[in-house]
């Protein structure tokens, strides 16, 4: 994984076009299939970034969030970060 694309696809999730957001979140979610990938994708805050991304995204979008959140969630030492970072509740705003 090179080391600006994750940093390019945090800031395209804060970026206020919904194209962009959607593709960002879906970028972050192919690359957190790679349980490798974990612990940069924390490093560089796309949890926050799709968090906060959630807050105003539009249904396609938060259902692509809900999707990079699943694929971070699928590794258990990464429960505990995603907790305090507020995914519990980002979760339950999609129900």
């Amino acid at each position: 994984m090179k080391h600006r694309a994750v940093d390019w696809i945090a800031q395209w999730l804060q970026s206020h076009d919904t194209a962009c957001e959607k593709f960002a979140a879906l970028a972050a979610g192919n690359l957190a299939l790679v349980v490798s990938n974990h612990k940069r994708l924390i490093e560089t805050r796309i949890i926050q970034a799709l968090v906060s991304c959630s807050k105003k995204a539009n249904v396609e979008t938060n259902r692509v969030i809900a999707f990079a959140l699943r694929n971070l969630a699928s590794h258990q030492d990464n429960h505990s970060t995603m907790e305090k970072l507020g995914c519990i509740r980002c979760l339950i705003q999609f129900v």
